[in-house]
C-alpha cells in the first residue's frame, strides 16, 4: 500500500489512477541494470541455498508424472525462490526450509496461478505470439504478490498485469536479459542453469520489491 501524491490517501502499488482523487499516479520504471546487478549481490547472500534447491527441482523433473505437470506445478516449485529473496530483502532470517512455502502456505492460489497462466500464455501465442508475450511478460509478479500479499489466484494475476502494463518494455527488457542469461547458462551441459534460473527469479524479486514497497 502506497500513498497517493496529491491528496495522501491510499493506493494500491499496481493502481494507474488513484480511486480517492482521480489523479494518474506515478510511474517510476524498472532498470534492467541496477536490478541485475542488485539481484547478484542477494543471489550471493544464499548461493548455497539457490543452487541446492534448483538441483533439487532439476532431479524431480526427471520424473515423467511431475515434469507433465510442470506447467501447472511450476508456480508452487519455484515460490521458494522468491520466498527467500523477499526474506533476505526484508531482513528477515533465511533458512534452507523456506523454499518450501509453496507446499506450506497458499498451495490452492499457487497451484491455480500456475495452471491458469501457463494456459492463458499459451493461449495468447497461438494468437499471433504478440498477445502470449505479452501475458508471459504481465504475470512475472503473480506469484510473489500470492505469496507476498495473501493475494488469491486472479487478484495477483490482475494485480501482476495492471503493475507490468506502465512498464511492460522495460521489463520486457530485464526478462530478455535474464533469458540471454540462461541460454548462456545452459550451453555447458546445463550446469549453469543451476545458477542462472534462481538468479533469475531473485532479479524479478528486486523488480517486484522496487514496485511494491
Amino acid at each position: 500500500m502506497g500513498l497517493c501524491p496529491d491528496c495522501s490517501g491510499d493506493v494500491e502499488p499496481w493502481e494507474a489512477i488513484c480511486s480517492h482523487c482521480g489523479s494518474e499516479l506515478p510511474r517510476p520504471k524498472v532498470r534492467a541494470g541496477q536490478c541485475l546487478a542488485e539481484g547478484w549481490q542477494l543471489f550471493a547472500q544464499d548461493a548455497g541455498i539457490y543452487v541446492g534447491y534448483t538441483l533439487i527441482l532439476a532431479i524431480l523433473l526427471t520424473i515423467p508424472v511431475i515434469n507433465t505437470l510442470t506447467p501447472i506445478l511450476h508456480a508452487i516449485l519455484i515460490a521458494g525462490h522468491y520466498n527467500v529473496a523477499l526474506r533476505r530483502l526484508r531482513n528477515l532470517p533465511v533458512t534452507f526450509g523456506d523454499v518450501f512455502i509453496g507446499w506450506r502456505e497458499s498451495l490452492v492460489p499457487l497451484l491455480l496461478t500456475g495452471l491458469f497462466t501457463s494456459v492463458l500464455i499459451t493461449l495468447g501465442f497461438f494468437l499471433l505470439v504478440i498477445p502470449g508475450l505479452y501475458l508471459f511478460v504481465s504475470y512475472v509478479f503473480a506469484i510473489p504478490l500470492v505469496i507476498d500479499q495473501g493475494l488469491d489466484f486472479w487478484p495477483a494475476m490482475e494485480a501482476s498485469r495492471k503493475l507490468v502494463h506502465r512498464r511492460w518494455f522495460n521489463l520486457f527488457l530485464l526478462q530478455l536479459v535474464l533469458a540471454g542469461l540462461s541460454l548462456v547458462g545452459s550451453i555447458p551441459m546445463g550446469w549453469g542453469l543451476l545458477i542462472t534460473v534462481p538468479l533469475s527469479m531473485v532479479v524479478n524479486t528486486v523488480a517486484y520489491t522496487k514496485l511494491v514497497h
